[in-house]
């Protein structure tokens, strides 16, 4: 009886098509990745700015929640600083001020509701509209009454801008807008006439 073989068809890649594929990501990355990096970097910067909404809004609750002071710091060099002396330095800091005796500053013992990472290359600028300094100059700051309305006043209609190390092109902001600490995010890209500094540059995220 004779024996029959099957044979299949394998179908593969030739060397030339590998090459050509290889060939057209290469490119592709070439064009896209520098844009692809700075997407990403730009993202983090949002992504600190709204975590730093959220620290604002999360003070203003502790505070009425307490029936403490809601402080907010922030430091007012454009650097980091340790604000309550663990050896970390923070970009800001909320926490809740002593009862008996507010001082505006952190003190042993007070609450800490939270603060930005020491790591992430970002900056807090120096910016023609900042929040005000603090008595002993040491920090910028704004705090929440016990009722939930921002002290002192001249921390109204003020701003916090928040750039990276590594791409200071782009910019965002925290606006504080209203008595009761409403806030406006806005970002800022510099480019040709548009260096940020008026407020028809800024866009809201």
């Amino acid at each position: 009886m004779a024996k029959v073989y099957c044979t299949k068809n394998i179908s593969g890649f030739t060397l030339v098509e590998i090459i050509l594929t290889l060939s057209m990501i290469c490119l592709l990355l070439a064009i896209a990745g520098p844009d692809l990096g700075s997407r990403l970097k730009r993202l983090r910067v949002n992504d600190c700015a709204q975590k730093l909404a959220a620290d604002i809004m999360h003070a203003k609750a502790a505070a009425t929640a307490n029936g403490r002071r809601g402080q907010l710091v922030i430091c007012p060099d454009s650097s980091m600083h340790d604000f309550n002396g663990d050896g970390s330095n923070e970009l800001w800091m909320t926490f809740l001020d002593s009862k008996s005796s507010p001082n505006g500053k952190y003190d042993a013992g007070e609450t800490v509701l939270s603060s930005s990472s020491s790591a992430g290359g970002f900056v807090i600028e120096n910016n023609t509209n900042p929040l005000p300094m603090s008595a002993d100059n040491t920090n910028r700051y704004m705090c929440f009454s016990l009722i939930g309305t921002i002290k002192p006043p001249a921390a109204i209609n003020k701003s916090i801008v928040i750039t990276s190390n590594s791409n200071s092109s782009y910019k965002v902001r925290v606006n504080v807008i209203s008595l009761t600490g409403a806030l406006q995010i806005q970002s800022c890209q510099v480019a040709g006439a548009v260096n940020c500094s008026n407020n028809a540059d800024w866009h809201d995220l």
